[in-house]
């Protein structure tokens, strides 16, 4: 019987071997709609010709994680000077300093974090440090605040000078020190009142005037494990008379920019999570040198030349490609490439930005008098975790970012007038390690993540439609037209994750190291790696007939 069986099975296949492959082209129509045909097409280049270099604005911004100050001197890409401003308040509740004080010392004490060099040997260069007082408190309420002191009266001592190996610290002089020897507890009633008082403290170095230096990035937060403080602040040493006690010598313990005033008892215990400091990081205003874009585009760190994109020139060409296939276009897969050559580029890869990230600059008008405020917000594709949002290709030579949506978008924009808001300002993002607080219970950091995401969430339903992607110089979020564009990429509380239980690897966007970069231009001789666009896409009819 099991034979029979087998012979059976042989003879089925041999036959269905031995048989033609009949197609019938009917099979299956009717499950396809008579009103609907689907074409995909793809182009492998739309080459851009009108990129343009141009100056950012805005791009200081407020920190919750570093102080970055420090100046570099390039011979071809000029100067880059940053300093960084913040107020200095006691971390006591309530203040009692006795009587009949006498100053001993005040120092900052600041955790080393990176540094950005214009060469390998500058990593240990010698900076001399220039502190000055502020005249007025910072504006935490606007992202671009004045910087109101005088540059002719230095607050420390001649003889800081920073060597690039270690924590920073700096001596301030008697006579600012005694300043805040007379303060009481209703100076420090709340944050506001007492930082019109005290406003606090510019950091800065000299200015680089020959061909090299560094910029140096120290580490914001206070630290506090097992009531031992580890991390940044400033100490208040001197004597004082206390009732039945007497004179005896005392410290007295700052911290750096907090937006309120905490109840420090809480932040000793469990409470800590909720602290908020901020610096004011300021990237002065450089020089520019006029710069052709024909065969090269200049990229430069802080407020040095950017490449930009201009939208219209996309624009057109995506109208010519609906002239020619369909009305109706779906972009499934859209690329925006910027290439090119090494030998162009004489120090290598050394300061060549991580990631060339496409965004999008938000003027925001000013209310009541108020300056406009400047952003930089993302493209709606960065949202997406798994899209290319610009990553340096070193076996292509080239930048790579999907901007597939924002094509979408641009594509169908009726409003002329608004479409100067789309072009794309390249800007640099960089990968980062976060470290946590090993204070935090799981518990509580899990609560803090839940508290950081609600603000994050309710400040985007505060912008016009909800927002998404990342902003970058200021808070809030950015509404698209016709989408949500823009997370507010440097919020203040939500994108550090600094209190975790562990190192957090983030990606955001870079204000304080030195970079420069000359990507292939326009005319560039090779075509082939010329600025460009590679696009897939569909076009669809709808047919009645």
């Amino acid at each position: 019987m099991k034979s029979k069986i087998s012979i059976i099975i042989v003879l089925f296949t041999l036959l269905i071997s031995n048989s033609c492959l009949k197609v019938n082209p009917e099979i299956g129509k009717s499950l396809v709609p008579k009103d609907q045909k689907f074409e995909l097409h793809h182009i492998d280049s739309i080459y851009l010709t009108n990129v343009q270099n141009k100056v950012p604005e805005g791009l200081s911004e407020f920190s919750n994680t570093r102080l970055a100050f420090g100046s570099i001197n390039d011979k071809d890409f000029g100067l880059t000077e940053k300093i960084t401003a913040f107020s200095i308040v006691p971390f006591r509740t309530n203040i009692d300093f006795g009587k009949n004080r006498i100053f001993k010392s005040f120092t900052l004490k600041a955790v080393f974090d990176n540094a950005s060099t214009l060469k390998d040997e500058d990593r240990f260069i010698l900076q001399n440090i220039n502190a000055y007082s502020l005249n007025t408190a910072l504006n935490t309420s606007t992202s671009t605040p004045d910087i109101d002191y005088d540059k002719d009266i230095l607050i420390n001592s001649s003889s800081d000078i920073y060597n690039g190996s270690d924590s920073l610290v700096v001596h301030f002089n008697k006579e600012f020190g005694e300043r805040y020897l007379q303060m009481t507890n209703d100076d420090y009633k709340d944050i506001d009142t007492y930082t019109k008082k005290y406003p606090g403290v510019v950091l800065s170095t000299n200015t680089a005037k020959e061909v090299g230096g560094r910029i140096n990035m120290f580490k914001l937060p206070i630290d506090l494990v097992n009531r031992n403080v580890l991390g940044t602040y400033a100490e208040l040493k001197f004597s004082a008379e206390y009732p039945n006690i007497g004179r005896r010598d005392t410290t007295e313990l700052f911290y750096l920019g907090p937006i309120k005033k905490h109840n420090t008892d809480g932040l000793l215990t469990s409470n800590f999570n909720e602290l908020v400091q901020l610096a004011y990081n300021y990237s002065v205003p450089q020089e520019i040198r006029s710069r052709e874009v024909e065969e090269s585009i200049y990229f430069e760190g802080e407020n040095g030349l950017k490449p930009v994109i201009m939208a219209r020139d996309i624009k057109n060409a995506l109208e010519n490609i609906k002239k020619k296939t369909s009305s109706n276009i779906i972009f499934s897969k859209a690329s925006l490439i910027m290439p090119y050559c090494l030998e162009k580029n004489k120090d290598g890869y050394n300061y060549f930005p991580y990631i060339l990230s496409p965004t999008l600059k938000e003027v925001r008008k000013g209310k009541n008098g108020e300056r406009d405020t400047i952003r930089y917000v993302s493209i709606p594709d960065n949202r997406i975790s798994s899209i290319n949002k610009g990553m340096l290709n070193k076996s292509l030579e080239e930048y790579r970012a999907d901007i597939t949506l924002l094509l979408q978008d641009l594509l169908q924009l009726n409003n002329d007038e608004d479409i100067d808001n789309f072009d794309l300002w390249l800007l640099p993002m960089i990968e980062e390690t976060l470290t946590s607080r090993e204070s935090l219970t799981e518990e509580e950091d899990n609560r803090r993540r839940e508290l950081e995401a609600a603000q994050y969430y309710y400040s985007m339903m505060n912008g016009y439609g909800g927002g998404y992607g990342y902003g970058y110089g200021g808070y809030g979020s950015y509404g698209g037209y016709g989408g949500a564009y823009g997370y507010p990429y440097n919020y203040i509380g939500f994108p550090s994750m600094r209190q975790s239980n562990n190192q957090t690897k983030v990606i955001q966007l870079d204000q304080n190291r030195f970079y420069k970069l000359i990507l292939n231009g326009t005319n560039f001789p090779d075509k082939h790696k010329r600025p460009r666009i590679e696009l897939t896409f569909a076009t669809y009819s709808l047919d009645n007939k």
